[in-house]
């Protein structure tokens, strides 16, 4: 029940910052009860740009490119299922980041690289016949001009320039 409680947490904070039209400097709290019942800030970051939660997993943009996780699952990343945002990768050019139980980057040109798990070829590797997750960034080579990205537990979807959607 707590992790539910976590989850449904993380996500209201990924809906409230996109309807706000998140963007460098904003403060982001995230509330819990206490063993009291009182609700009180868990975690605060104030200098997020964007928000993604997913799949008992909550990633964060910060200023700089750095790119900060919470939670469990995308592989075999060695943060922790407190509260506690850990660096994962710092890329100035990132722009966007969405998690289920993978996480993908959205870079300024257009670019996309992805990491965690990969049972279904959700990092862009089907054609090569590896399906292994990867704690590493893995570049889509063949996406140069993508301006959103989502994922879900199996599947990366990216909207291109051009209004295509490509699915893998």
């Amino acid at each position: 029940m707590c992790s539910t409680r976590r989850a449904a947490l993380a996500f209201g904070l990924a809906a409230a910052l996109a309807a706000c039209g998140a963007r460098s400097g904003l403060e982001v709290d995230r509330w819990a009860p206490d063993a009291s019942g009182d609700a009180g800030p868990i975690l605060r970051v104030t200098d997020a740009i964007d928000i993604a939660a997913g799949d008992h997993t909550t990633c964060l943009i910060r200023d700089g490119g750095r790119i900060s996780c919470w939670g469990v699952r995308l592989g075999a990343l060695p943060f922790s299922s407190d509260d506690t945002p850990v660096e994962l990768f710092v890329r100035p050019e990132t722009i966007g980041v969405d998690v289920g139980t993978h996480g993908c980057l959205l870079d300024s040109s257009g670019g996309i690289s992805c990491w965690g798990e990969n049972c279904s070829g959700q990092l862009g590797t089907v054609g090569d016949g590896t399906l292994t997750r990867s704690t590493n960034l893995v570049p889509i080579a063949e996406i140069d001009d993508a301006i959103e990205l989502s994922v879900g537990g199996a599947h990366t979807c990216v909207l291109r320039r051009d209004r295509s959607v490509w699915c893998w």
